[in-house]
Parts: C-alpha cells; structure tokens; sequence
C-alpha cells in the first residue's frame, strides 16, 4: 500500500543552523512536538565550486544502515510483543536521523544545488518529525497507526535521498523497504478467519479450516474446541537444527510436565527442512513441534510451529495443518 509523502513541515528544518536535533551531538535530543522555524540562513555553507557527491553518496549509505539497523531493533521489540519497547527504541532511530541531519549541515553546498539540499533535509525532518508520535505509545493500535505514518514517512525520505544523488551525479542507494503495512507490515489483534494469511510482518501463513488467528508478535490460531497452533521465534543456545530441535523439546518436557512419545522426525514446513517432535500432556492432551530454520528480517532462525489438540480430534487437526504446511513463510 503505498501511499503519498506528508506535508513538508516548518521551515525550521530548512532554516535551523544547529540541526534538527538542537542538542550536542552523542547526546540523544527530547522527542518534541512542534517546529519553531528559525531566522532565515542556509541549511549548509554555500560556495561556487563543485559540490563533494561522494561526500554525500558515503552519508546516505551511512544513514540508510543506521535506519535499518535502527528500525530493526526496534521491530524486534514489538514481534516479542513489547510495544511500550519498541516505541522507546524509536527513540534510537530518531537519534541517527537526527545525527544525520547534523553531517548534512557540514557538507558545503553550491548555490545551485542548494534547494536540493532543503529537499533531503525536509524529508529528513519529516522523518523525525513522524518518530515523535512514538512517545507514549503502549497499545497495538497505536502503535499499527504510528508505524504506518512512519512508513509513509521514511518512503518519501528515500526518494529525496535517491533523487539528490542523482542531481548531484552520484549512485544513490537501493532499499527493498515498501511502504505497506498490510503486506507483511505490523502485527494486528485483529480476528483473522480460516482461509486467509495471517501475518506478522516476518512470517506468515495462511489459516487451516476450522480455525481463526491474530498475528501481533506471532500468529496463534484456535478452533472452537480449543485446540491451538503457534508459530513462534526460538533462542537457543544450540547451533544447528537437531540440537535446537532436541534442546527445545526437552526444555518444554521439563517446564510444561509433557511425555515425549516420537521424535526426532524430519519432515518439511513449506520450503523449509524440518524436525518434528510429539508429546502427550497426560491429561488428554496431545501436541506436536515442527522445527526449523529460516532467517527472518530481524535476525531470528530458529522457528517452531507447535499444535496442541485434545486426543479424540488430533488427526483431524493434524490435517488441517498438513494442509496450510506449504503456505508457511518466513520473511
């Protein structure tokens, strides 16, 4: 979903000498509000002679890993389904942008190129200005709704990046970052029904007959009769898929009180090489672990798809997983 770039904001971005930020640099500036625009200057030395592009193709290059780094971090908050955290590590984000503005400011500028210039730095502002609405936030729906704006507002932020480069005759940067969060963007609470994929922002799945789901920091589906399946993220002190596999069952046997009884068995989750494990709870209850690994966009590569069914249906149960298995996808 793309959608179009906000309104620049207050000249102040353009204008101010000191930089966005309006503190030293290293130190983190206050989330603020408003923009005060200040007494009319350029936004970088001006001069007659040919403009340094490389100076400004390293800066981009710089900033666009610190915001994929940056944001990153701060999605993982929010996958573990930490929003209050992951709206703090916003801040950090604002931080390089900020940082960024400040080496932009440095770099002399010709007269000619310099409403180029203004362009790169109201994006940038806008950026900072869209991350000040993470403050506060401590709700799903807030936070879908904030993250939305900031793609919006970092979409508009590449392309004055990429369109500068080229009037200044440099490379410019390529980014697979789309501004859409309803294709693999931010987790929902929303009921999704059996049929349609349930989604994550760095894995998916459609949802088995039978069945609902939500997907905010993983997609947990339920039928009516209680019956469960998850898909979730693993950090194991293991390196390689059986002892991650065996690891995992065995920490869960201990914690949760389940008799293992089959295992270790490969199989396939879609494109992915599994191992499969199965467990009784004793109680009526029986489950089954698919695991495998698939390196997502914030770093996790271990994975489990876990299914828990009262014993009188788990076949039936079995096979509507069997039958979304090849849907599974980790992003």
């Amino acid at each position: 979903m793309k959608k179009n770039v906000v309104a620049a904001i207050a000249a102040g971005f353009l204008l101010a000498s000191c930089g966005a930020s309006g503190g030293e640099s290293g130190d983190r500036p206050p989330p603020t509000t408003t923009t005060t625009s200040a007494p009319a200057s350029t936004t970088s030395a001006v001069v007659d002679d040919e403009f340094d592009g490389d100076a400004f193709q390293e800066l981009i290059v710089g900033a666009d890993r610190s915001v994929d780094y940056e944001a990153g971090v701060r999605d993982g908050f929010a996958e573990d389904g930490d929003v209050p955290g992951a709206a703090e590590s916003a801040g950090d984000l604002r931080f390089a942008l900020n940082l960024f503005d400040e080496q932009l400011r440095e770099l002399e500028v010709p007269a000619s190129l310099q409403t180029t210039m203004n362009e790169v730095l109201t994006a940038n502002g806008t950026f900072i200005e869209v991350l000040d609405g993470y403050v506060g936030v401590t709700e799903v729906d807030q936070y879908n709704d904030q993250l939305d704006a900031e793609a919006e507002a970092r979409s508009g932020w590449y392309e004055a990046l990429n369109s500068a480069a080229e009037a200044f005759g440099t490379d410019g940067i390529e980014s697979d970052f789309e501004a859409s969060t309803d294709d693999g963007g931010a987790p929902t609470d929303e009921v999704i029904p059996a049929g349609e994929v349930a989604e994550t922002g760095t894995a998916s799945m459609e949802v088995p007959e039978g069945f609902e789901a939500t997907a905010v920091a993983v997609i947990e589906m339920e039928n009516g009769n209680g019956a469960r399946i998850g898909l979730y993220t693993l950090d194991p002190d293991a390196t390689t898929l059986p002892d991650v596999a065996q690891q995992s069952v065995e920490n869960g046997a201990d914690k949760d009180g389940y008799e293992i009884t089959g295992g270790p068995e490969e199989t396939t989750v879609g494109d992915y090489e599994a191992i499969a494990y199965y467990f009784d709870y004793g109680d009526g209850t029986v489950g089954r672990s698919l695991y495998f690994e698939a390196e997502d966009s914030a770093g996790a590569r271990w994975h489990v798809l876990s299914l828990d069914a009262d014993d009188t249906e788990i076949e039936e149960v079995s096979a509507a997983l069997e039958s979304v298995l090849d849907t599974v996808t980790i992003t």
